[in-house]
């Protein structure tokens, strides 16, 4: 079954969005994610699939301790083991089969010398189970654990369903928060620029004071909200395909273009603030509260800047 999009994301994508609609309404069996001339039937299908996929895993598996067994291996001769290592090489299984034909005599020591290697191997193998079921059941005693071993693919199995599951809750919430953050921020600059309004007809020297804030404001407000939406397309990467992932990449080249109008802005706002700076020691006041924008206005540039670094 396809993971929730959040709606803001389908109303800025609308070919994803009608997409989206198809896959979940047309396609597939919004119980399963299967498609639906598939969902039920097929047993045969299927049966064959994991076959398929329990022989591709035995190979791999082989392949990966074959592939470390002489490094670890004490009782195999030299000329075995670089034999091995041969056999498992890049360069080995990138040559044709006439290639392969004429280094066959290479490999008649290691015929004779199968039981020797399938014994290594499968003493790593059951090393690693034990290390495995150890784990899985902390604290559990040998024979505990022994009784366990059949029981071992299902629990796997099991675990790392919840697991994927436990990161697909935590992926909501962070862009629930996302979401509660942004509106906090909107809500803030929208207090500053009232209380903005209504100081302006007191000073205006101190009106001009509170522009410069408020228009500090709206950058931190601005680069909050760029760097929301950043987090929040690093978490749907973590659940789409490489498309949603260039989708990114795109945006990020958005974001590049917004931090050089951040920075543009921010002179402007400095060549302001030292035209207050010059009115004399009156504007002592003026002159900290610029103190404190640079330093906020420092962090937020780090913040662009670490985010274009992600």
């Amino acid at each position: 079954m396809l993971p929730p999009i959040p709606p803001t994301v389908l109303t800025s994508n609308p070919q994803f969005a009608s997409l989206y609609t198809t896959l979940t309404q047309t396609l597939l069996d919004p119980n399963t994610g299967c498609t639906r001339a598939f969902s039920r039937p097929n047993d045969t299908l299927d049966d064959e699939l994991r076959t398929y996929r329990a022989e591709l895993a035995k190979t791999q598996l082989l392949q990966r301790e074959l592939s470390s067994l002489t490094s670890r291996a004490n009782g195999l001769s030299e000329e075995l083991q670089e034999t091995l290592d041969l056999l498992m090489s890049s360069y080995y299984r990138g040559l044709d089969d006439k290639d392969k034909v004429l280094l066959q005599e290479e490999f008649e020591e290691l015929e004779d010398n199968l039981p020797m290697i399938g014994k290594e191997v499968s003493q790593q193998l059951l090393k690693t189970m034990k290390e495995v079921l150890m784990v899985a059941y902390p604290g559990e005693t040998e024979k505990y654990l022994e009784s366990k071993v059949d029981a071992l693919p299902a629990e796997v199995a099991l675990r790392g369903s919840s697991l994927q599951k436990g990161r697909e809750e935590l992926i909501r919430r962070q862009l629930a928060l996302g979401e509660v953050c942004g509106e906090i921020m909107e809500t803030y600059h929208g207090i500053a620029l009232r209380l903005l309004s209504l100081l302006k007809q007191k000073s205006t020297t101190t009106s001009k004071a509170l522009t410069a804030k408020s228009e500090h404001l709206a950058l931190v407000a601005e680069s909050m909200s760029l760097k929301l939406d950043v987090l929040k397309n690093q978490a749907l990467s973590a659940i789409y395909d490489p498309e949603a992932v260039d989708a990114l990449q795109n945006y990020q080249m958005h974001l590049r273009d917004t931090s050089t109008r951040l920075v543009a802005r921010q002179r402007v706002v400095e060549d302001g603030l030292r035209k207050y700076k010059s009115a004399g020691s009156d504007m002592r006041g003026l002159v900290e509260r610029y103190s404190q924008i640079m330093r906020q206005m420092e962090t937020v540039a780090k913040d662009i800047r670490r985010l274009q670094g992600a």
